[in-house]
């Protein structure tokens, strides 16, 4: 007799968890998007930057940001020798990357004082980044490189990005 309820309670326990799995509720299937279609989703193009005042932008407090006037025809900026400054391809030698601000300006104070070339600070998340010159080949950025490493910056290295060039 006993084994009569053993095998009716094992038949009812197996009973009501397929009941229970049949009667779970399944997650709504995603639609299948091919790579495709995925280029033709929309996207919010309404955002106009020129529409922006001067005072809506973010200011440097070393405003180092060169003014609208310093630009020619076609937007592009003049250097103090009366050039038109292009980006192209080259080094700088980049002092520090830490994700602490105050540490990269103080660094950046530091190599205006010690560097005739421009100085960089950016921010790309989570690191501020303060970089040194307009190099366009290796070897005028491994003498920067030579210059920081004499001026303190031991941990300096050269890096590969754009440039500003003065086209002549």
């Amino acid at each position: 007799m006993m084994r009569k309820y053993r095998i009716l309670t094992l038949g009812l326990a197996a009973f009501v968890t397929a009941a229970m799995i049949g009667c779970a509720r399944r997650p709504p299937a995603l639609p299948q998007i091919s790579a495709r279609d995925s280029l033709r989703v929309a996207q919010d193009e309404s955002f106009d930057p020129f529409s922006l005042r001067e005072d809506d932008l973010m200011k440097l407090p070393d405003s180092r940001l060169k003014s609208s006037a310093g630009q020619g025809e076609k937007g592009e900026s003049r250097s103090s020798s009366g050039g038109a400054l292009r980006e192209a391809a080259g080094f700088r030698v980049q002092l520090i990357a830490t994700e602490s601000e105050t540490q990269a300006r103080q660094i950046e104070q530091n190599a205006l004082m010690d560097f005739q070339e421009s100085v960089y600070l950016t921010f790309d998340p989570p690191n501020y980044k303060v970089r040194v010159g307009d190099c366009v080949s290796r070897a005028d950025a491994n003498v920067l490189l030579g210059k920081a490493i004499n001026s303190g910056f031991d941990n300096a290295w050269v890096v590969q990005c754009r440039v500003k060039v003065v086209e002549r």
